[in-house]
C-alpha cells in the first residue's frame, strides 16, 4: 500500500517516486472542501488508489491522508517514513517537542514501543484545530491514523456512507 503526502492537486508518493496527477485531481479537490455549520462539520473521505482516509494538516503542512481508526486509542499516528519530508519542508521543526516513549497494543496482541512528537497544531479541514497533539511514530510502511484520542473530543463522530464524509459534532 503506497503512502501519500498530498500537495496542491498532486499526490506525491512518499517513497520518492514520480508525482501522480490527473486521475486524483477530483479527490484532492474534495479534500480542500468540507463544510462547517455552527454545531457540525463534514470532512470528505478521499480515495487514492487503494487508500481511503481523511485529510489532516500538521503545522500548516500540505494535507496528509490518514485512515479513521476508532480502535486506535491515540490521537494521530504517522509512519516513520513520512518524517524526513515533514522535517525537510519545515512542517515539523524543533518547536515540535519530542514526546514520551509510549507502548501500543496492536490488534494481534503484541505490544510495541513508539516514540512520539508533540506537534504544535493539527487541523481537521473545515472543522477544528487542535494544539499540542501527540503524534505516535509508527514503523515505516505503517498507515497514518487518526484515532479516538482526537475523535473523542467530539460529542459525535461517525461516517456518513451516502455522502462519503466523516461527520463530527463538537
Amino acid at each position: 500500500m503506497k503512502k501519500y503526502l498530498l500537495a496542491g492537486v498532486m499526490a506525491l508518493p512518499l517513497l520518492w517516486g514520480s508525482a501522480h496527477a490527473g486521475q486524483h485531481t477530483v479527490d484532492i479537490e474534495l479534500a480542500r472542501q468540507g463544510t462547517r455549520q455552527p454545531h457540525h462539520c463534514s470532512i470528505p473521505i478521499v480515495k487514492l488508489d487503494d487508500d481511503v482516509g481523511v485529510p489532516v494538516f500538521i503545522n500548516e503542512s500540505d494535507w496528509l491522508l490518514v485512515q479513521v481508526d476508532t480502535g486506535y486509542s491515540g490521537e494521530l499516528q504517522v509512519p516513520a517514513d513520512w518524517l524526513p519530508r515533514l522535517y525537510a519542508h519545515g512542517w515539523l521543526t524543533k518547536a515540535d517537542m519530542a514526546g514520551p516513549i509510549t507502548h501500543a497494543r496492536l490488534a494481534d496482541g503484541r505490544v510495541v514501543e513508539q516514540t512520539t512528537i508533540i506537534a504544535r497544531e493539527v487541523i481537521l479541514r473545515a472543522c477544528q484545530a487542535f494544539y499540542r497533539v501527540k503524534i505516535d511514530i509508527a514503523p515505516a510502511g505503517a498507515d497514518g491514523l487518526i484515532g479516538e484520542g482526537l475523535l473523542s473530543r467530539f460529542r459525535l463522530a461517525g461516517i456518513d456512507h451516502q455522502s462519503s464524509t466523516l461527520e463530527l459534532e463538537p
